[in-house]
Protein backbone atom coordinates (compact mmCIF):
# COMPACT_ATOMS: atom_id res chain seq x y z
CA UNK A 1 0.00 0.00 0.00
CA UNK A 2 1.42 3.36 -1.03
CA UNK A 3 1.78 6.04 1.63
CA UNK A 4 0.42 9.47 0.81
CA UNK A 5 3.29 11.77 1.75
CA UNK A 6 1.29 14.91 1.07
CA UNK A 7 -1.07 14.48 4.03
CA UNK A 8 -0.46 16.89 6.93
CA UNK A 9 1.52 15.65 9.92
CA UNK A 10 1.52 17.51 13.25
CA UNK A 11 4.28 17.12 15.85
CA UNK A 12 3.82 18.43 19.37
CA UNK A 13 7.04 19.70 20.95
CA UNK A 14 10.03 21.39 19.33
CA UNK A 15 12.64 19.65 21.42
CA UNK A 16 15.33 17.29 20.16
CA UNK A 17 12.87 14.44 19.54
CA UNK A 18 10.23 16.58 17.84
CA UNK A 19 12.61 18.44 15.57
CA UNK A 20 14.54 15.27 14.74
CA UNK A 21 11.29 13.52 13.80
CA UNK A 22 10.28 16.45 11.58
CA UNK A 23 13.69 16.50 9.89
CA UNK A 24 13.63 12.79 9.12
CA UNK A 25 10.07 12.96 7.79
CA UNK A 26 11.05 15.77 5.44
CA UNK A 27 14.15 13.88 4.33
CA UNK A 28 11.89 10.87 3.65
CA UNK A 29 9.75 12.93 1.28
CA UNK A 30 6.83 14.08 3.43
CA UNK A 31 5.77 17.55 2.28
CA UNK A 32 3.40 18.88 4.97
CA UNK A 33 5.03 18.62 8.40
CA UNK A 34 4.29 21.15 11.16
CA UNK A 35 5.90 21.33 14.61
CA UNK A 36 3.95 22.99 17.44
CA UNK A 37 5.49 24.30 20.66
CA UNK A 38 4.54 26.79 23.35
CA UNK A 39 7.88 28.56 22.92
CA UNK A 40 8.32 31.43 20.51
CA UNK A 41 11.83 30.45 19.45
CA UNK A 42 13.61 27.38 18.20
CA UNK A 43 15.11 25.53 19.97
CA UNK A 44 12.36 25.52 22.56
CA UNK A 45 13.41 26.79 25.97
CA UNK A 46 11.07 24.20 27.46
CA UNK A 47 12.94 21.33 25.84
CA UNK A 48 15.06 19.01 27.92
CA UNK A 49 17.79 19.49 25.31
CA UNK A 50 17.78 23.30 25.49
CA UNK A 51 21.45 24.22 25.83
CA UNK A 52 24.63 24.20 23.80
CA UNK A 53 26.33 21.35 25.65
CA UNK A 54 24.73 18.34 24.02
CA UNK A 55 25.35 14.99 25.62
CA UNK A 56 24.78 11.64 23.96
CA UNK A 57 24.47 8.93 26.55
CA UNK A 58 26.24 5.71 25.69
CA UNK A 59 26.11 4.04 29.10
CA UNK A 60 23.82 1.05 28.67
CA UNK A 61 24.06 -2.55 29.79
CA UNK A 62 22.65 -3.64 26.43
CA UNK A 63 25.32 -3.14 23.77
CA UNK A 64 22.60 -2.63 21.17
CA UNK A 65 21.71 0.75 22.69
CA UNK A 66 25.36 1.73 23.02
CA UNK A 67 25.78 1.03 19.32
CA UNK A 68 22.78 3.25 18.56
CA UNK A 69 24.34 6.05 20.61
CA UNK A 70 27.52 5.88 18.55
CA UNK A 71 25.50 5.93 15.34
CA UNK A 72 23.75 9.01 16.72
CA UNK A 73 27.05 10.86 16.91
CA UNK A 74 27.51 10.24 13.19
CA UNK A 75 24.02 11.60 12.57
CA UNK A 76 24.98 14.80 14.36
CA UNK A 77 28.15 15.08 12.28
CA UNK A 78 26.18 14.63 9.04
CA UNK A 79 23.30 16.88 10.03
CA UNK A 80 22.98 20.21 8.15
CA UNK A 81 22.40 21.80 11.56
CA UNK A 82 25.50 20.35 13.21
CA UNK A 83 27.04 23.75 13.98
CA UNK A 84 23.77 25.08 15.36
CA UNK A 85 23.38 21.98 17.49
CA UNK A 86 26.84 22.40 19.01
CA UNK A 87 28.83 19.21 18.56
CA UNK A 88 27.83 16.45 20.91
CA UNK A 89 29.92 14.99 23.67
CA UNK A 90 29.84 11.24 24.00
CA UNK A 91 29.23 10.07 27.53
CA UNK A 92 29.55 6.43 28.53
CA UNK A 93 31.42 3.83 30.49
CA UNK A 94 31.65 1.22 27.74
CA UNK A 95 35.13 2.19 26.66
CA UNK A 96 35.44 -0.65 24.20
CA UNK A 97 32.93 1.24 22.05
CA UNK A 98 34.39 4.69 22.63
CA UNK A 99 37.85 3.42 21.80
CA UNK A 100 36.74 2.66 18.24
CA UNK A 101 36.71 6.39 17.60
CA UNK A 102 40.04 7.59 16.36
CA UNK A 103 41.58 10.97 16.90
CA UNK A 104 41.48 12.61 13.48
CA UNK A 105 44.75 14.45 13.99
CA UNK A 106 47.89 13.36 15.79
CA UNK A 107 49.06 16.81 16.84
CA UNK A 108 48.85 17.10 20.62
CA UNK A 109 45.34 15.68 20.84
CA UNK A 110 44.01 13.75 23.80
CA UNK A 111 41.15 12.27 25.74
CA UNK A 112 39.66 13.33 29.07
CA UNK A 113 37.87 10.86 31.31
CA UNK A 114 36.13 11.92 34.50
CA UNK A 115 34.88 9.72 37.31
CA UNK A 116 31.60 11.59 37.53
CA UNK A 117 30.31 11.02 41.05
CA UNK A 118 29.91 14.17 43.14
CA UNK A 119 27.98 15.62 46.06
CA UNK A 120 26.32 19.04 45.88
CA UNK A 121 25.31 21.44 48.62
CA UNK A 122 22.04 23.41 48.70
CA UNK A 123 21.67 26.93 50.06
CA UNK A 124 21.16 25.78 53.66
CA UNK A 125 24.41 23.80 53.33
CA UNK A 126 22.82 20.36 53.37
CA UNK A 127 24.13 17.60 51.13
CA UNK A 128 22.51 16.62 47.85
CA UNK A 129 23.51 13.02 47.30
CA UNK A 130 22.08 9.56 46.87
CA UNK A 131 23.89 8.57 50.07
CA UNK A 132 22.76 9.74 53.50
CA UNK A 133 26.22 8.99 54.90
CA UNK A 134 24.92 6.64 57.56
CA UNK A 135 25.04 3.29 55.75
CA UNK A 136 28.67 3.18 54.77
CA UNK A 137 31.88 4.13 56.46
CA UNK A 138 34.23 6.84 55.27
CA UNK A 139 36.79 4.20 54.34
CA UNK A 140 34.30 2.36 52.15
CA UNK A 141 33.30 5.59 50.40
CA UNK A 142 36.93 6.50 49.73
CA UNK A 143 37.77 2.98 48.54
CA UNK A 144 34.94 3.10 46.01
CA UNK A 145 36.05 6.52 44.77
CA UNK A 146 39.72 5.51 44.59
CA UNK A 147 38.91 2.32 42.67
CA UNK A 148 36.66 4.21 40.27
CA UNK A 149 39.41 6.71 39.49
CA UNK A 150 42.05 3.98 39.12
CA UNK A 151 39.80 2.04 36.75
CA UNK A 152 39.21 5.23 34.78
CA UNK A 153 42.96 5.80 34.54
CA UNK A 154 43.34 2.30 33.13
CA UNK A 155 41.08 3.34 30.23
CA UNK A 156 43.30 6.18 29.06
CA UNK A 157 46.76 6.44 27.61
CA UNK A 158 49.87 8.57 27.73
CA UNK A 159 49.07 12.24 27.22
CA UNK A 160 45.43 11.92 28.30
CA UNK A 161 43.68 13.51 31.27
CA UNK A 162 41.81 12.35 34.35
CA UNK A 163 39.25 14.73 35.89
CA UNK A 164 38.66 14.36 39.64
CA UNK A 165 35.97 15.66 41.96
CA UNK A 166 36.87 15.38 45.64
CA UNK A 167 33.22 15.16 46.73
CA UNK A 168 32.98 11.93 44.76
CA UNK A 169 34.76 10.36 47.74
CA UNK A 170 31.50 10.60 49.67
CA UNK A 171 29.61 12.54 52.30
CA UNK A 172 32.30 12.22 54.93
CA UNK A 173 34.88 13.87 52.67
CA UNK A 174 32.34 16.48 51.59
CA UNK A 175 31.70 17.29 55.24
CA UNK A 176 35.43 17.66 55.87
CA UNK A 177 35.65 20.04 52.90
CA UNK A 178 32.74 22.12 54.21
CA UNK A 179 34.26 22.37 57.66
CA UNK A 180 37.78 23.21 56.47
CA UNK A 181 39.38 20.10 57.96
CA UNK A 182 42.66 18.52 56.95
CA UNK A 183 42.39 15.71 54.43
CA UNK A 184 41.97 12.37 56.25
CA UNK A 185 44.93 9.98 55.95
CA UNK A 186 42.76 7.48 54.06
CA UNK A 187 41.94 10.12 51.44
CA UNK A 188 45.60 11.18 51.15
CA UNK A 189 46.59 7.57 50.62
CA UNK A 190 43.96 7.18 47.89
CA UNK A 191 45.09 10.34 46.09
CA UNK A 192 48.71 9.22 46.30
CA UNK A 193 47.79 5.96 44.57
CA UNK A 194 45.88 7.85 41.88
CA UNK A 195 48.75 10.29 41.30
CA UNK A 196 51.33 7.52 41.16
CA UNK A 197 49.22 5.58 38.65
CA UNK A 198 48.78 8.71 36.53
CA UNK A 199 52.54 9.35 36.59
CA UNK A 200 53.25 5.78 35.53
CA UNK A 201 50.77 6.04 32.65
CA UNK A 202 52.01 9.45 31.53
CA UNK A 203 48.63 11.09 32.19
CA UNK A 204 47.74 14.34 33.92
CA UNK A 205 45.07 15.18 36.47
CA UNK A 206 42.83 18.16 36.90
CA UNK A 207 41.00 18.69 40.17
CA UNK A 208 37.57 20.03 39.33
CA UNK A 209 36.31 23.19 40.97
CA UNK A 210 33.15 22.71 42.99
CA UNK A 211 30.82 24.91 45.02
CA UNK A 212 32.14 27.78 47.10
CA UNK A 213 30.97 26.07 50.29
CA UNK A 214 33.80 23.63 49.57
CA UNK A 215 36.31 25.38 47.34
CA UNK A 216 38.67 26.93 49.88
CA UNK A 217 39.43 23.51 51.33
CA UNK A 218 39.62 21.92 47.87
CA UNK A 219 42.31 24.48 47.02
CA UNK A 220 44.29 23.76 50.19
CA UNK A 221 44.18 20.00 49.70
CA UNK A 222 45.18 20.42 46.05
CA UNK A 223 48.13 22.64 46.94
CA UNK A 224 49.31 19.93 49.34
CA UNK A 225 49.26 17.34 46.55
CA UNK A 226 50.95 19.78 44.16
CA UNK A 227 53.75 20.27 46.70
CA UNK A 228 54.47 16.58 46.51
CA UNK A 229 53.83 15.72 42.86
CA UNK A 230 54.38 18.92 40.83
CA UNK A 231 58.12 19.22 40.50
CA UNK A 232 59.87 22.35 39.18
CA UNK A 233 61.22 22.23 35.63
CA UNK A 234 58.77 19.43 34.79
CA UNK A 235 55.28 19.66 33.35
CA UNK A 236 52.71 19.76 36.15
CA UNK A 237 50.97 16.52 37.03
CA UNK A 238 48.09 18.15 38.95
CA UNK A 239 46.07 21.18 37.82
CA UNK A 240 43.79 23.21 40.07
CA UNK A 241 40.60 24.55 38.47
CA UNK A 242 39.69 28.22 38.82
CA UNK A 243 36.17 29.43 37.97
CA UNK A 244 36.49 32.93 36.54
CA UNK A 245 32.85 33.84 37.09
CA UNK A 246 33.97 34.38 40.67
CA UNK A 247 34.99 37.92 41.52
CA UNK A 248 37.99 36.56 43.42
CA UNK A 249 39.36 34.46 40.53
CA UNK A 250 42.24 36.77 39.64
CA UNK A 251 43.41 36.95 43.26
CA UNK A 252 43.12 33.15 43.56
CA UNK A 253 45.38 32.65 40.55
CA UNK A 254 47.98 35.12 41.74
CA UNK A 255 47.96 33.52 45.21
CA UNK A 256 48.58 30.08 43.71
CA UNK A 257 51.39 31.39 41.50
CA UNK A 258 53.05 33.16 44.42
CA UNK A 259 52.74 30.12 46.66
CA UNK A 260 54.30 27.82 44.05
CA UNK A 261 57.12 30.26 43.39
CA UNK A 262 57.86 30.71 47.09
CA UNK A 263 57.78 26.99 47.92
CA UNK A 264 59.47 25.69 44.77
CA UNK A 265 56.83 23.58 43.05
CA UNK A 266 55.24 23.90 39.62
CA UNK A 267 51.74 25.30 39.41
CA UNK A 268 49.11 23.88 37.07
CA UNK A 269 45.98 25.96 36.42
CA UNK A 270 42.85 25.01 34.54
CA UNK A 271 40.68 28.01 33.70
CA UNK A 272 36.89 27.68 33.28
CA UNK A 273 34.01 30.10 33.44
CA UNK A 274 32.05 28.26 36.14
CA UNK A 275 29.43 25.58 36.59
CA UNK A 276 27.46 26.13 39.81
CA UNK A 277 25.75 29.48 39.32
CA UNK A 278 22.30 28.06 40.07
CA UNK A 279 23.38 26.45 43.33
CA UNK A 280 26.17 28.58 44.75
CA UNK A 281 26.82 31.78 46.68
CA UNK A 282 25.51 34.31 44.16
CA UNK A 283 27.12 37.45 45.58
CA UNK A 284 30.57 35.98 44.94
CA UNK A 285 29.82 35.66 41.21
CA UNK A 286 30.06 38.42 38.61
CA UNK A 287 26.73 40.14 38.00
CA UNK A 288 26.67 39.74 34.22
CA UNK A 289 27.99 37.41 31.52
CA UNK A 290 29.88 40.35 30.02
CA UNK A 291 31.78 40.78 33.28
CA UNK A 292 32.62 37.07 33.33
CA UNK A 293 33.80 37.22 29.71
CA UNK A 294 35.99 40.22 30.49
CA UNK A 295 37.40 38.43 33.53
CA UNK A 296 38.26 35.30 31.53
CA UNK A 297 39.81 37.20 28.63
CA UNK A 298 41.78 39.52 30.92
CA UNK A 299 43.19 36.66 32.97
CA UNK A 300 44.20 34.78 29.83
CA UNK A 301 45.92 37.85 28.41
CA UNK A 302 47.86 38.57 31.59
CA UNK A 303 48.85 34.91 31.98
CA UNK A 304 50.14 34.61 28.42
CA UNK A 305 52.03 37.89 28.73
CA UNK A 306 53.34 37.06 32.20
CA UNK A 307 51.75 40.17 33.70
CA UNK A 308 50.45 38.72 36.95
CA UNK A 309 52.25 40.26 39.95
CA UNK A 310 53.64 36.83 40.87
CA UNK A 311 55.29 36.61 37.44
CA UNK A 312 56.97 40.01 37.52
CA UNK A 313 60.58 39.86 36.39
CA UNK A 314 60.44 36.24 35.21
CA UNK A 315 61.71 35.34 31.74
CA UNK A 316 59.55 32.24 31.42
CA UNK A 317 56.56 31.56 33.61
CA UNK A 318 57.08 28.35 35.58
CA UNK A 319 53.51 27.13 35.45
CA UNK A 320 51.20 25.27 33.07
CA UNK A 321 47.89 26.59 31.78
CA UNK A 322 44.86 24.74 30.43
CA UNK A 323 42.11 26.91 28.95
CA UNK A 324 38.76 25.15 29.06
CA UNK A 325 35.26 26.23 28.17
CA UNK A 326 32.33 26.13 25.80
CA UNK A 327 32.86 29.65 24.43
CA UNK A 328 34.45 29.20 21.02
CA UNK A 329 35.10 32.93 20.56
CA UNK A 330 37.13 33.10 23.76
CA UNK A 331 39.22 30.05 22.90
CA UNK A 332 39.95 31.32 19.41
CA UNK A 333 40.87 34.75 20.76
CA UNK A 334 43.32 33.10 23.16
CA UNK A 335 44.74 31.01 20.32
CA UNK A 336 45.36 34.09 18.18
CA UNK A 337 46.95 35.95 21.08
CA UNK A 338 49.26 33.03 21.83
CA UNK A 339 50.23 32.90 18.16
CA UNK A 340 51.01 36.62 18.03
CA UNK A 341 53.02 36.57 21.25
CA UNK A 342 54.96 33.49 20.14
CA UNK A 343 55.87 35.18 16.88
CA UNK A 344 57.22 38.13 18.89
CA UNK A 345 59.09 35.89 21.36
CA UNK A 346 56.86 37.29 24.13
CA UNK A 347 54.81 34.22 25.01
CA UNK A 348 55.45 33.50 28.70
CA UNK A 349 53.38 30.34 29.06
CA UNK A 350 52.26 27.90 26.38
CA UNK A 351 48.51 27.30 26.79
CA UNK A 352 46.65 24.11 26.07
CA UNK A 353 43.03 24.16 25.00
CA UNK A 354 40.08 22.04 26.05
CA UNK A 355 37.06 23.30 24.12
CA UNK A 356 34.05 21.02 24.64
CA UNK A 357 31.85 22.74 22.11
CA UNK A 358 34.08 22.04 19.13
CA UNK A 359 35.82 18.92 20.45
CA UNK A 360 39.04 20.89 20.49
CA UNK A 361 41.82 19.38 22.56
CA UNK A 362 45.11 20.64 21.26
CA UNK A 363 48.21 22.60 22.11
CA UNK A 364 50.60 25.14 20.68
CA UNK A 365 53.49 23.49 22.52
CA UNK A 366 55.23 22.14 19.43
CA UNK A 367 55.47 25.63 17.98
CA UNK A 368 56.63 27.36 21.13
CA UNK A 369 60.15 25.97 20.80
CA UNK A 370 60.69 28.28 17.85
CA UNK A 371 58.46 31.02 19.32
CA UNK A 372 56.59 31.07 16.03
CA UNK A 373 53.60 29.38 14.50
CA UNK A 374 53.07 28.76 10.81
CA UNK A 375 49.74 28.98 9.06
CA UNK A 376 49.66 25.22 8.72
CA UNK A 377 49.91 24.84 12.48
CA UNK A 378 47.17 27.42 12.96
CA UNK A 379 44.98 25.27 10.73
CA UNK A 380 45.48 22.47 13.22
CA UNK A 381 44.10 24.68 15.97
CA UNK A 382 40.98 25.39 13.93
CA UNK A 383 40.30 21.78 13.06
CA UNK A 384 37.78 19.86 15.08
CA UNK A 385 39.39 16.97 16.92
CA UNK A 386 37.40 14.16 18.43
CA UNK A 387 36.94 14.79 22.13
CA UNK A 388 35.56 12.04 24.29
CA UNK A 389 34.43 12.50 27.84
CA UNK A 390 33.28 9.36 29.57
CA UNK A 391 31.63 9.54 32.96
CA UNK A 392 31.59 6.57 35.31
CA UNK A 393 28.64 6.60 37.69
Amino acid sequence: MAVDKTKPISILGAGASGLSTALHLIEAGYTDVTVFDQAFEIPSQYSGAYDLNKIIRAEYEDEFYTGLALIETLCFEQSPFRWFIGNSVLVGTLWRFASRWQIVDDWDSGVVLCYGKEVQIVADQTLLSGDDGSTSSMNAEIDQWRNGNLETLDMIEEGDWLGIKYTGAGNHITGALMQGHQAPPKFIEAMEQICERATTRGCRIWIDAEQQFLQATIDQWTFDFMRRFNRPEQRALIYNTVQVYLKSSRDKIDHQLQLAQKEGWRSGIKLVRGAYISNDIRERIHDTKAETDASYNGIVQDALKGEFPALAGTQTAQFDLLLAGHNTKTIRTATRLATELAAQSRLKVVPEFDNFREWLMTSVANCSKRQTMSNSKMNHLERRLLFQKCTNV
